[in-house]
């Protein structure tokens, strides 16, 4: 069964939670719970795990980002933070390098992880806009 952005978000949410020693303070909301005005892009949660502060944007299996997304979290990366975005199993995965990455004291590999997950969500195109055309001969890179 596929789950909904918020599923996934929640999911997000519990894994943190089990694995940081900061308890309630691993996770700050970052977005209302119902509509209102705020800065595009901004990301769904900021984290707070293994000694590491992650903006995180979760998405549902089929989503895309949007251009302020993208922007917003490349922007993070660009000026030494960490961000990515993704579904639960993307966050799971990413929690591994980013415990790796503490453990070894390589915050360039963190960053690394993050840019890829990134990456890989920004080529299946952006919300609103045509799905991007791959080259004849090549195949999309899989998250």
């Amino acid at each position: 069964m596929k789950r909904t952005e918020k599923q996934e978000l929640a999911l997000c949410d519990g894994l943190v939670k089990q694995l940081s020693n900061a308890g309630r303070q691993a996770i700050v909301h970052t977005n209302p719970p119902h509509r209102m005005k705020q800065t595009l892009g901004v990301p769904d949660r900021r984290y707070r795990v293994f000694g590491f502060c992650l903006a995180f944007e979760s998405k549902a299996e089929h989503g895309k980002l949007t251009r302020e997304q993208h922007a917003y979290l490349t922007a993070e990366l660009d000026h030494g933070a960490l961000a990515a975005c993704g579904t639960f199993d993307d966050l799971h995965a990413l929690l591994v390098e980013l415990r790796s990455a503490r453990t070894t004291g390589n915050a360039e590999l963190a960053i690394r992880s993050c840019r890829r997950i990134i990456g890989a969500w920004s080529q299946r195109g952006f919300r609103g806009e045509p799905a991007p055309k791959l080259s004849p001969g090549k195949a999309q890179c899989e998250r």
